[in-house]
């Protein structure tokens, strides 16, 4: 064998073993990553099965808090902004913008047991609101994600 057909070879193997380590390096950010949004997306999935009651609605206006529901009574709120409310909504959902959760869900729900699925357009600000509802002792509050995914899920 020459010096040339030797390298090669050499290279190939190097070039092998980088290609495996970057598969590796790969599947294990990305294998917690699937996991994690399988569960998630689970979760949301289960929720709404049990209680697909929720139809969807063209826009109307801004709907008065209740008084005291019961903890089985769903909670809709879409915390996108009024602007985007109003271009469209699930029928019966409130909106209460993302932000400004944690100083208004008491307005809406007065039991930290209440059942409350929140949405946005993508799911990050939903998130983001159910991050805070969990903080302040909300026990049953799920992110039912993007209003287009949920839309087509609870069907016409």
């Amino acid at each position: 064998m020459n010096t040339d057909q030797s390298l090669n070879q050499s290279d190939g193997g190097a070039a092998a073993a980088k290609n495996s380590y970057t598969w590796i390096v790969i599947l294990i950010v990305a294998a917690p990553l699937a996991i994690l949004a399988l569960c998630f997306c689970g979760a949301a999935g289960m929720f709404l099965l049990k209680s697909s009651r929720v139809p969807v609605e063209p826009p109307q206006s801004q709907q008065a808090p209740a008084d005291d529901p019961p903890a089985s009574q769903q909670l809709i709120i879409d915390v996108r902004t009024p602007g985007e409310f109003a271009s469209g909504h699930i029928r019966d959902a409130i909106n209460i913008p993302y932000d400004v959760i944690g100083s208004r869900i008491a307005e809406y729900a007065t039991r930290k047991d209440q059942e409350i699925v929140l949405y946005c357009r993508s799911g990050r600000r939903s998130g983001v609101a159910l991050e805070t509802l969990n903080k302040m002792g909300y026990t049953r509050a799920v992110n039912a994600g993007g209003f287009a995914e949920l839309r087509k899920k609870l069907g016409p």
